[in-house]
């Protein structure tokens, strides 16, 4: 599946609509693969986007748009990967977790029982940390315009 873009460029020459969980090159031949591989290792030495397209643009005699599409592809692996990655975190630390809420309610243990809940919540992003307001009363409001 190929990424849906329209041609219209933005200002810095970049197609302004694409996808940009889909590869450009969904089945790329040998030498796409290893233009996106090197520019993957650039990312892993930490170079930024723009001298990664200006390096491979003078070295593969590209322009801005093709060397911009493997960093695009370069980015899209490191983001699946990274997906996968954080998913198994979370399932291991939630299994800790659980552990440790049901040996506190074994024990009737409540507080670590709550923290436990706490960190479940924090792990999935229900939890909300609360926001001291400061200040209430310079806050000035007119309902009569």
């Amino acid at each position: 599946m190929r990424a849906k873009i329209d041609n219209s460029k933005n200002k810095k020459g970049y197609e302004s609509k694409y996808n940009r969980n889909i590869p450009y090159y969904p089945n790329p031949r040998l030498e796409t693969k290893q233009r996106v591989q090197q520019v993957l290792e650039l990312i892993r030495k930490g170079w930024s986007k723009s001298r990664i397209l200006e390096k491979i643009m003078k070295e593969w005699n590209l322009t801005e748009t093709p060397a911009w599409r493997y960093y695009h592809d370069a980015i899209v692996i490191i983001s699946e990967k990274f997906d996968e990655t954080v998913e198994d975190i979370k399932n291991i630390q939630l299994e800790r977790i659980e552990s440790i809420l049901k040996s506190a309610l074994e024990s009737n243990d409540r507080r670590n029982a709550l923290s436990a809940i706490d960190m479940i919540n924090k792990l999935y992003a229900l939890y909300v940390e609360k926001q001291e307001v400061k200040n209430v009363e310079e806050w000035k409001f007119s309902y009569s315009e």
